[in-house]
């Protein structure tokens, strides 16, 4: 695939040739460009940055560290090519993205199946490593990304780029506190399906999006500015 100019250059590249396993193509609203991450959780967790309220931007494979001194470099080659042929040999580890929040906060996120944990127990000292430098690590596993989580984000996620009308809106704002069954909204509203949805991404009705895969029988309620449950990561 061409490489899409709009997008940052990755520190290293997601997918190589001869490798076995996929790689995906996505355009998160949060990322520039066409982005290119190595499994599906990982595509998972970058659709979900785009309806948590607190992320401003991500970036996938953002640079790469020397775990031995803690500097950075904008690629992994550049860090080979520094030391090679001094008898120095890095250690080099590169991020699966790097998170900025709105505030000023920015982390940098590993998203990782839990059984190549098992298999690579090293990978669970990054968080000190990372803490040690001054720096904020976060690991992500399928048992926080569950079956259930993702297919809701992904869901959801085409919804974002829909607009509400203000009928709705304002059909919505005469709802009380109450709790309701999604398919009760639809048919006291006379609202369309996609009117709902699109309301769920953009903060005016409530779900837990923990609490299995959504359906009409799911329960939400108006969120009245409460945007707390579009934290699908606990960043």
């Amino acid at each position: 695939m061409k490489n899409d100019s709009r997008a940052e250059n990755p520190a290293r590249q997601a997918w190589q040739k001869g490798q076995k396993k996929k790689s995906h193509f996505l355009s998160p609203r949060k990322a520039q460009g066409v982005i290119q991450t190595e499994s599906g959780l990982e595509a998972s967790f970058a659709f979900g940055c785009d309806l948590h309220p607190k992320v401003k931007a991500i970036r996938p494979q953002p640079c790469t560290f020397d775990l031995k001194s803690g500097r950075s470099y904008a690629t992994k080659a550049e860090l080979i090519n520094k030391f090679k042929g001094t008898g120095y040999r890095p250690k080099p580890y590169t991020p699966d993205f790097e998170v900025h929040c709105f505030g000023g906060r920015k982390l940098y996120v590993e998203v990782r199946h839990s059984r190549l944990l098992q298999r690579n127990d090293r990978t669970l000292l990054l968080p000190g490593i990372f803490k040690a430098l001054g720096l904020e690590l976060l690991i992500i596993t399928d048992q926080f990304l569950t079956r259930d989580l993702v297919h809701n984000i992904r869901s959801l996620h085409p919804y974002l780029r829909t607009s509400l009308s203000d009928g709705f809106l304002d059909a919505l704002s005469s709802v009380g506190e109450q709790s309701f069954r999604l398919e009760w909204l639809l048919a006291s509203l006379g609202c369309r399906q996609e009117d709902l949805l699109s309301s769920i991404v953009s903060g005016y009705v409530a779900v837990d999006f923990r609490a299995g895969m959504l359906r009409p029988k799911s329960i939400g309620r108006v969120s009245r500015g409460d945007t707390s449950y579009l934290e699908v990561f606990p960043l």
